[in-house]
């Protein structure tokens, strides 16, 4: 049960940056500067460097800090924490740092084995998983002779020939690599690549590639930080212009030097023929640790790969590995030392003694080091003469140190403080920060002002560098901003779309408006083709002239879902690629699966799918590499077009089943109304300047206000700049800008304007008996034609209770050994425990390290300490507990406590006890009073405590300690100490639900599918409960069930999935589908159908001669209904209402007044209407102030309609919590110049909150 562990320190040459293995790391550059003999003989905490100061500025440790040239006398403090004076010599040393020679750490072409399994290792991150949880193929890196550059093997992505789909694989190297006294880092590499992206398909003349299948190279540390460095590097091109450094490879077989994704590789890539390609990575250590955010002392590489589900190729190799450091070259530049002994007082007040070398350092700034600063190590030490003068404090023994295992001749150590020294200025604006004039109102960015009210423009500037800054101009101006047309089409014909390939063409199958719209499908078939790719190109956008474009369009879509879809894309001609946008991010704008019967747009639920930002597109590739020409010259106009794609093996025929349980008669997407508009930076209509005399030293920071009085009705962007441009390019934060909107009039909704609305309708459901000519059914419209609007339901409630018992189905999980609670207190101490004593004074329990002298039981890094001893003979204490937190047995029989530690009593004075809780009241299930020697060798450890912990759910354990004698009382005694607690046990597993529980029965429907009408089969598990199913309330099941599942859903007609029959067909669904959403500790379940009818009702839906059917036993749980009669069913309304409450004493987010809604009931399905008219305007803006707490899958809804109330659009979506009052602004610029509803909706499934 106990482990111990040695660690050991391995000392590395000066320039030699180490290698970290399990129990090596290399010492400190400055310890190893020390002259060999430079040794100390005083006791430790003696005398101590407490600083540096050079000149009047103190020196930070362990951080660069920055001076200017110049003249500096160094000063050192000294901390003597003795009872006399110490001798003591002072030296100082400096070292000019700078790059130099290269050093290789490591290098493998991976033809030892040993290196192979000691250093590497392989990650199956997916685990053979596809997108739709399926197990897949299990497939990782492996080792490989069919490749290779440097000998004979090499590592390749894959187990096969080909690598297979959806994978997610790392090829690790387990090496770190100590870098903190290094210069810079660099990793040298050969890949071969053959990824998704080298097969063409071409039609004018341009070259299609979905880059989804490629190579990553890493680097990260020991802590689990793992970054490709592709964001942030930048190169140096061959014609001196910046070109975007980047780490995915997705095809060495292209040329090197042409414009492949995601970059050009020519500034660290070499084409080594043969689809080789030797790759460099090198990058200066300050990058890896200031911008990545490394540690420097564990450096780590690996590979990854990933792969989608498309197409599969060779893969991946990699070879010749190999890591390099490159040096830091440190010069003496000057030495200065105290030229004999001196004393240093000892500091009884606690302020340092302070010694002036001699000499002085002159600190110049160098620039053969390429850097706007000259970096400089200050290396400060002391030697500690004739200790004996050393008088130890009245409490302390003279050998005390000794006592405690100390080495005298380590410590003290000396103390290294980095210096960066160079004369340069820059100006930083920062915190930029607007407010109203009157009442100091705050505008957040893309707030709210109102037209004729001033702002307050205020910002803080920071002068960085080292030297002080006079006459700073500060500039602050405000530019108008609006959005434009760019392109529109309604789509009536295919105009200006063009290079189309494939069966892309102009269709009146559907359309959004008008009657015309772009399908993706072959209008021949009514289906789009398996293993398809066809494209369309249209207009040419500007991104140089917008700070955004949006594009808009409405989609209908059927696909298989994750598989077949299609994307809005860029088109680079000089690279041959048209770029889609959508699966780098997952889930970006990417038409995929199915639309339910309905048109999808940038008003509508899914509206996130359907509003693309163009320019953050153009940005993403743009940084890429993408997008210039063959001198390196950024492309700014770039065309827009639509991508498709759909996989080989699945579901290109419309009679497939598109999505599970959605049945649908065509399949492709069909595109409308697609539109982009750009946001222009227009004029600057106001400017003002405000020039700081200064001087302002460095680190110092001035705040500016600027006043722009009566601002106008517009949009603006507001932008706060330096006119003083420093040597240093302002450090890239040399402005602030923020985006404000001001509006013409504010109208407020309140009482009287606004209603609540119960959009639930009546109690009572239109399902119900339907009689022909030859038999009855169960019927969505039992008393008309065509059925009613609304979300109404049909519950099958037997004998009239709605729980289905399936408890005798249920199969035993039986019982495993296991861990119920643990804590060695590595992980926090004294954590979820809680301490109490009597009396409370301080002497308690602790957490420590080391076992005390007195201590015999065995630990393992901390723990849980009372030392008596350590008190002293004038503390009293009679009870010492320690309390575990909480923890469950309920599932547990056969427990058991384990603990290691010990207890040991003096002369009969200590005692010591271990408690359970066993729900009501604390049981004794241990008691010692003598010295135990360990725990470990107490044979009354491990405690059977079975008979108060099994079936417990609120167990806890509490250790006591008393230093009473039973018969003398308090006493001064050892203590004691605990480690390494654990309870275990047979844990019981869960019963598991039958695997199948199918309903089968007849069914016919007619529903309509131009306003998605269709029905559900729902499950959920209930709480058994006597009584009659249908209460008062109408409800039909118990009050539990609010968490319903979807098993199965019918639209459109049945006549059209079974042509030239009469349209009944035979359906059965597995109820336990379902099950995996469920508690199965209710053991019951409850099954409904579930109508949703639009305003335009078709014949409806008919059920007969349905049962449920257990098929291991055959049993039949219900059945057959023949529906002659309803006895069998509750019919009910989905939804019920709960109207909001308008409260003028409400604090509404610092308001007074406002609406809520407490929906102490659910389901829910209420609105707050506001009726109002939009001006006809410029632009127009909704602002609303909103908090809100929900649980489960409530939810609200923020509404729009311009038809008074037929059509809704929806503006935003709010679940969960907003963790506080907000602000949410939207632009309605849509609806100017019409009457509209605007509402908030509550709708609820299941646990609200409030």
């Amino acid at each position: 049960m106990h482990v111990a562990a040695t660690a050991t320190t391995t000392t590395i040459e000066k320039g030699k940056a180490g290698v970290n293995n399990d129990l090596t790391r290399p010492l400190r550059s400055t310890e190893r500067r020390l002259v060999p003999d430079v040794q100390s003989l005083a006791p430790p905490n003696m005398v101590t460097i407490a600083g540096l100061y050079a000149g009047d500025r103190e020196l930070e440790y362990g951080t660069k800090n920055i001076l200017p040239s110049g003249t500096y006398p160094l000063t050192v403090e000294l901390f003597n924490d003795g009872g006399g004076p110490a001798t003591v010599k002072a030296f100082a040393e400096v070292y000019k740092k700078c790059g130099g020679d290269e050093v290789v750490l490591y290098e493998t072409s991976f033809e030892d084995n040993f290196d192979i399994y000691n250093n590497w290792m392989q990650i199956d991150e997916d685990c053979g998983m596809d997108p739709d949880g399926n197990v897949g193929f299990f497939d990782t890196w492996t080792w490989s002779d069919a490749r290779a550059y440097c000998d004979d093997h090499s590592f390749k992505n894959t187990m096969y020939d080909i690598y297979k789909g959806n994978q997610d694989d790392y090829l690790m190297c387990t090496k770190s690599f100590d870098v903190r006294d290094q210069f810079a880092t660099k990793v040298n590499f050969k890949i071969w690549v053959e990824g998704q992206g080298d097969t063409v398909y071409a039609s004018g003349g341009l070259d299609i590639y979905s880059i989804w299948d490629y190579l990553d190279f890493e680097v990260g540390d020991q802590n689990g930080n793992w970054v490709n460095p592709e964001d942030n590097m930048w190169f140096l091109g061959p014609d001196l212009s910046t070109v975007p450094g980047g780490y995915n490879f997705f095809d060495t077989t292209l040329p090197v030097h042409t414009y492949s994704p995601y970059t050009d590789y020519s500034p660290k890539a070499v084409d080594l023929g043969g689809g080789w390609w030797d790759v460099t990575f090198e990058v200066p250590n300050t990058y890896l640790e200031d911008v990545l955010g490394l540690d420097l002392s564990d450096i780590m590489f690996r590979f990854s790969w990933h792969s989608d589900p498309q197409f599969q190729f060779e893969g991946a190799y990699v070879d010749c590995f190999k890591v390099i450091s490159i040096e830091n070259v440190e010069e003496k530049v000057f030495q200065t030392h105290s030229q004999g002994p001196f004393e240093v007082p000892p500091c009884e007040e606690g302020s340092p003694y302070a010694f002036k070398f001699p000499l002085t350092w002159d600190a110049a700034f160098l620039d053969d080091c390429g850097d706007k600063e000259t970096l400089y190590d200050i290396v400060v030490w002391i030697e500690v003469l004739d200790p004996m003068h050393w008088t130890p404090h009245d409490w302390q023994p003279p050998d005390w140190w000794e006592l405690e295992g100390n080495d005298p001749a380590a410590y003290p150590g000396p103390q290294d403080y980095l210096v960066g020294v160079g004369d340069y200025f820059d100006v930083c604006v920062d915190n930029l920060n607007i407010e109203t004039s009157f009442g100091g109102r705050p505008v957040p960015p893309d707030g709210i002002m109102y037209e004729g009210e001033d702002a307050h423009i205020m910002a803080d500037v920071h002068i960085e560098g080292t030297l002080p800054a006079e006459n700073i101009v500060i500039n602050a101006y405000a530019q108008k901003k609006q959005w434009e047309e760019i392109f529109f089409t309604d789509c009536e014909n295919m105009m200006p779309w063009s290079e189309t390939y494939g069966f892309v063409h102009n269709t009146n199958e559907f359309a959004w408006s008008g009657s015309k719209s772009i399908g993706f499908f072959d209008e021949v078939e009514n289906e789009y083709p398996n293993d398809g790719f066809s494209y369309i190109l249209g207009p040419t956008v500007d991104f140089s002239e917008y700070e955004e474009v949006i594009m808009d369009y409405y989609a209908y879509f059927a696909t298989e879902t994750g598989y077949d879809y299609v994307i809005p894309c860029l088109v680079d001609p000089y690279a041959n690629y048209v770029l889609g946008y959508g699966y780098h991010l997952y889930y970006g704008n990417v038409i995929t699966g199915w639309s339910d019967n309905k048109w999808y747009g940038p008003m509508q639920p899914r509206s996130w799918y359907q509003s693309v930002d163009l320019k953050a597109q153009y940005e993403y590739y743009l940084s890429a590499g993408f997008f210039r020409d063959p001198n390196n010259n950024v492309m700014t106009k770039v065309q827009i077009g639509f991508y498709f794609s759909s996989d080989e093996p699945y579901y290109g025929d419309s009679r497939d089943n598109h999505n599970s349980h959605q049945l649908v008669g065509w399949s492709g997407v069909c595109l409308d109304d697609i539109s982009i508009r750009g946001l222009k930076i227009g004029d600057t209509v106001w400017s003002d300047q405000i020039i700081i005399p200064g001087p302002c030293e460095p680190s110092e920071t001035c705040h500016v206000q600027f006043e722009w009085e009566d601002v106008p009705f517009s949009n603006y962007r507001i932008t706060v700049e330096s006119d003083t441009a420093g040597q240093c390019g302002n450090y890239g934060c040399g402005s602030q800008s923020q985006q404000i909107l001001v509006i013409t009039e504010l109208e407020q909704a309140h009482y009287k304007e606004v209603d609540s609305v119960d959009l639930t309708g009546s109690t009572g459901g239109p399902w119900g008996k339907c009689t022909s000519d030859y038999d009855n059914y169960l019927s969505t419209n039992p008393d008309s034609i065509f059925y009613d609007e609304g979300d109404y339901s049909a519950t099958l409630c037997p004998g009239g209770q709605a729980c289905l018992d399936i408890s005798d189905y249920f199969i035993s999980g039986g019982s495993v050994p296991g861990i119920i609670f643990s804590d060695d207190f590595e992980s926090g101490c004294p954590g979820a425990w809680t301490i109490s004593e009597t009396p409370s004074n301080g002497d308690t329990w602790v957490c420590d390290t080391i076992v005390p002298y007195w201590g015999y039981g065995v630990t393992s890094g901390t723990f849980m300490l009372f030392d008596d001893d350590d008190y002293g003979t004038g503390s009293d204490n009679p009870l010492e507990e320690l309390i575990s937190p909480v923890f469950d047995c309920s599932l547990a029989s056969n427990v058991m406590l384990d603990f290691d530690g010990d207890f040991e009593d003096m002369a009969g004075y200590g005692q010591f006890w271990v408690y359970v809780w066993d729900g009501s009241a604390w049981q004794e299930v241990y008691y010692a009073t003598d010295d135990v020697g360990g725990f470990d060798a107490d044979p009354n450890i491990p405690i059977d405590i079975s008979a108060y912990a099994d079936g417990n759910a609120n167990c806890q354990i509490k250790f006591v300690y008393s230093d009473e004698d039973p018969g003398w009382g308090s006493g001064w005694a050892w203590g004691a100490y605990v480690d390494n607690v654990a309870v275990y046990g047979d844990i019981s597993a869960p019963s598991v639900p039958p695997a199948n529980l199918f309903m089968t029965f007849d069914a016919w429907w007619d529903l309509e599918m131009l306003y998605g009408d269709f029905v559900e089969i729902q499950v959920a598990n209930c709480v058994y409960t006597d009584g009659e199913c249908c209460g008062d309330d109408g409800y039909c099941c118990p009050d539990e069930l609010t968490a319903w599942t979807t098993i199965a859903t019918f639209s459109g007609a049945s006549e059209l999935i079974s042509p030239g029959t009469d349209g009944w067909i035979p359906v059965t669904v597995d109820l336990m589908d379902g099950f995996g959403f469920f508690n199965p500790a209710t053991e019951h379940i409850c099954v409904r159908f579930v109508m949703h009818g639009g305003p335009v009702g078709a014949r409806g839906f008919l059920v007969d001669d349905l049962y449920i059917e257990e098929p291991v036993s055959g049993d039949i749980l219900f059945g057959p209904d023949t529906m002659d009669t309803m006895d069998n069913w509750c019919f009910d309304v989905i939804h019920y209402g709960q109207y909001w409450v308008y409260d003028e004493n409400l604090d509404c987010c610092g308001t007074t007044g406002g609406w809520i809604n407490n929906i102490p009931a659910l389901p829910v399905n209420d609105a707050l209407v506001w009726s109002t008219e939009i001006m006809d305007s410029y632009e127009a803006y909704f602002s609303i102030l909103l908090a809100y707490s929900f649980g489960g899958s409530t939810m609200a809804y923020l509404e729009i309609s311009d038809d008074g109330g037929a059509n809704w659009f929806i503006l935003a979506e709010y679940t969960g919590s907003s963790g506080g009052c907000f602000t949410d602004d939207f632009n309605l610029n849509y609806w100017v110049g019409k009457p509209v509803l605007i509402r908030v909706r509550v709708v609820g499934g299941d646990n609200p909150l409030g």
